[in-house]
């Protein structure tokens, strides 16, 4: 939920609708923040408040002690049944729910432990048996606790080896540690800083221009596969999803994005860490507890329910501001620091990037001398250019700091009045609340104090408002064109426990990036994004020439959609027309032939040849074939093609609650339909012997499933290319039905072609990756024997 939720919106809909005509032309006719949110202070009312309050309390994220219980008993149910999978999720739930310091919280904590042990997760037990013990564990059960941890410790002992290259991998570079991305820059990547963009290749240059703004250029030949940019979100907010409280028995078929995934640095989480003040976030460590309370949830966690109420948008903006203020004091300390040694006059800027300090003339400009600040050495250096790119510091580095993310475009002129007025309002009532709560964050403080009642005349008589309101509508108008989805490829096989596994791309949460934001868009990109927690890798899909500009696809792609329904989903969504080269030439073979609302992959029902429409509206199609003569409206062809859709869909349920005859049944009846009016290259058909492919795996009828899975794979690579992510995925299911059905070459070949394309899209170290090389040394140490044994007979 990216805006605010569907009550809240609709209220401001009518409230923007109750204007009178005179109103609604003021607020339209504003082009500044500040007197936007001036206007909107005059119109709040306290229905509104107590609208929105009341609104908060259906995202209730206070602790409470009796559902926690709940928890833990339906746990209890769960663990006597032996699915210590399915406990552990129930004992973690009750840990969000239960008060800190609780007996329930220890508890829950020593029984996830016991489903830890007997899944041999012997170290995560141990941590877990700390957590129960300092949450104040009953002393009479401690006996109970301690010998399971010395059995853990003897566990550990009997495998150190072995366990010590576990505990290894399982930790790896911390990600969560600042320090880490440069750190794993310097042992291994070919990224190196850049002279204008740190998190950039040496490769690449930034460039501005009035036609194409801010953009990336390779500097040089760039191979296909190579890692050109890998940045961490300036800040990042998970998806949300309604937290339920319920300890029933479907509970855990319930579970949301907020429950797997660590609300600081999104991690995969198993034992989650709950924050100790409400029963929403939850962490993958106390460290990244630790760090998301200093770094913004001291001051989110009393009002989590009402900006969970208020999107993503608004909630990922109040972050923004929050981290903004947090820069600013260090900035500010700095400074102080440098001044007291010496190295800061009374008239220079600090710079926190490069350490230099920018000497102002008398005006309060800028001059051209950069003075380096290295102990009590100080050190004049001549700037050839002067700051010209937004984003940029004085020395022309583009910092992904907070002035990065500030520079991004807001459009503001673009947003329509009525939306304008929506976020502007929220803004203002947000901080009315805070304000009268108590609960405005300690930072925010630093900007200014209150002036006195007596002149107050506005909420923008408060010095901090005027700059932290405009502040945090600004983020909310940036986020429509910068806000970055953050996804993660999950593995599924559904209850029907095939050995074959679909990969799903899954959203987990919405960050800003302000390095890859710098990227303008193609249809036909020649980049690709890859998320490993909060940390984006963009890779090169293919071979970049020096002077080539770095293009990434927003979303609408050319093997997706059609050049009219991409132009239009991108004007709507990030208000341009799209030019791009794929656009250009899709334009120019459907000139003449086809209108923005023709029929794309449909053919004639009765002979198999093209339609064309008989009027201009695409109303009415007929087929081109003149002896033929068969027309059909358009309705009734997006009806059929609905049909197909929606059968494929009730087939893919069926084969996930182990349905397999109907789902089959029901494919072959889409199969029919596909082939009278469908052309062979459509995605649907592809769709059909994907799925027919889903049921034959789970009844081991291996051959037969490679072979329709290898006609879906063909309309993939017609569609999205040949070494597109997307046939990557089918190629890696090919391997699986080949290497379950020991046809060893075929699999090896397979096997080689997936792990090359899923390695130049997602590097040497993804997942799927090191399944292949594992099937592939299994398989060749299968063949090895096979040679061995006919030379020894």
């Amino acid at each position: 939920m990216d805006l605010p939720c569907p009550e809240w919106q609709s209220r401001m809909s009518r409230r923007w609708e109750s204007l009178s005509a005179k109103s609604k032309r003021h607020l339209s006719e504003l082009t500044q923040l500040e007197d936007l949110l001036e206007e909107t202070c005059r119109l709040l009312n306290p229905e509104d408040t107590v609208f929105l309050l009341d609104l908060s309390k259906k995202y209730d994220v206070q602790k409470d002690p009796a559902v926690a219980s709940r928890f833990r008993e339906q746990g209890n149910i769960s663990f006597r049944k032996r699915d210590y999978a399915q406990a552990m999720f129930f004992y973690s739930k009750g840990t969000r729910f239960a008060s800190a310091g609780s007996e329930t919280l220890a508890l829950c904590f020593a029984n996830r432990s016991a489903c830890l042990f007997y899944l041999q997760q012997y170290q995560e037990c141990l941590t877990d048996i700390r957590r129960a013990l300092d949450s104040g564990y009953p002393k009479h059960l401690e006996p109970k606790l301690l010998r399971r941890r010395e059995e853990c410790i003897l566990k550990l002992s009997e495998s150190a080896s072995k366990n010590r290259e576990s505990t290894h991998q399982v930790s790896g570079p911390n990600l969560c540690d600042p320090n880490t991305l440069n750190r794993c820059k310097q042992e291994g990547s070919n990224l190196n800083k850049a002279e204008l963009i740190p998190c950039c290749s040496a490769a690449i240059s930034l460039q501005f221009n009035s036609e194409k703004g801010r953009h990336l250029v390779a500097k040089q030949d760039i191979a296909a596969g190579e890692v050109i940019l890998e940045e961490r979100a300036f800040a990042c907010v998970l998806i949300n999803e309604v937290n339920t409280k319920t300890g029933s028995e479907n509970s855990a078929l319930m579970a949301s994005t907020q429950d797997w995934y660590c609300h600081h640095c999104l991690c995969k989480v198993t034992t989650p860490v709950p924050c100790h003040g409400c029963s929403y976030a939850c962490y993958c460590t106390e460290i990244c507890k630790d760090q998301a309370w200093k770094e913004y949830h001291i001051a989110e966690c009393a009002v989590s329910g009402m900006l969970l109420g208020l999107g993503i948008f608004t909630h990922l903006a109040f972050r923004l501001a929050l981290k903004a203020e947090l820069e600013h004091t260090k900035e500010s300390q700095e400074r102080s620091r440098l001044k007291e040694a010496g190295c800061l006059k009374e008239n220079e800027l600090y710079c926190p990037v490069k350490g230099t300090c920018k000497e102002l003339d008398q005006g309060g400009q800028t001059s051209k001398l950069d003075r380096t600040c290295s102990g009590d050495n100080k050190e004049l250096v001549s700037i050839d250019r002067p700051l010209v790119i937004p984003g940029c510091n004085v020395s022309s580095c583009y910092q992904g700091s907070y002035s990065s993310v500030y520079s991004l475009l807001l459009h503001f002129e673009k947003h329509t009045p009525q939306m304008r007025f929506l976020y502007a309002i929220t803004v203002t009532l947000l901080w009315q609340i805070l304000k009268e709560s108590g609960q405005l964050p300690d930072c925010w403080s630093s900007v200014s104090k209150k002036v006195s009642d007596e002149t107050q005349k506005s909420m923008l008589s408060y010095p901090q408002f005027s700059v932290i309101g405009v502040m945090l509508l600004r983020h909310m108008l940036q986020m429509r064109c910068n806000a970055q989805a953050v996804t993660t490829v999950s593995k599924f096989t559904g209850i029907s426990n095939s050995s074959v596994e679909s990969q799903v791309q899954t959203r987990v949460a919405t960050g800003i990036f302000p390095t890859v934001s710098l990227m303008n868009h193609s249809c036909d990109p020649n980049t690709n994004i890859t998320f490993q927690k909060n940390i984006i890798t963009v890779r090169t899909t293919r071979l970049l020439k020096a002077g080539e500009e770095l293009l990434h696809c927003y979303g609408p792609h050319r093997s997706r959609m059609n050049v009219f329904e991409r132009q239009h989903l991108l004007e709507e969504q990030y208000f341009f027309q799209c030019q791009c080269k794929a656009c250009k030439e899709e334009k120019s073979e459907l000139s003449g032939n086809l209108n923005p609302g023709g029929l794309f992959g449909i053919q004639c029902s009765q002979c198999g040849s093209s339609l064309k429409s008989v009027n201009k509206d695409g109303e009415e199609y007929c087929c081109s074939k003149k002896s033929c003569g068969h027309s059909v409206s358009q309705q009734e062809i997006l009806k059929q093609v609905e049909g197909i859709r929606k059968g494929i869909q009730r087939a893919v349920l069926l084969i996930e609650t182990g349905q397999q005859d109907q789902a089959r049944s029901i494919l072959q009846k889409c199969q029919t339909e596909a082939w009278k009016i469908l052309i062979p290259t459509h995605p649907l058909q592809g769709e059909i012997e994907d799925c027919i492919a889903r049921v034959l795996a789970v009844m081991e009828r291996w051959d037969e499933a490679a072979t329709h899975l290898s006609r879906s794979i063909e309309l993939v690579r017609n569609q999205y290319g040949e070494n597109s992510l997307e046939l990557g995925h089918q190629l890696f299911k090919l391997a699986q039905l080949q290497f379950n059905g020991c046809v060893l070459p075929q699999a090896l070949s397979t096997i080689s072609e997936a792990e090359q394309i899923l390695t130049l899209n997602c590097g040497p170290n993804f997942e799927l990756v090191q399944e292949l090389q594992e099937m592939s040394q299994c398989l060749q140490d299968a063949v090895k024997s096979q040679q061995c044994f006919k030379e020894y007979s």
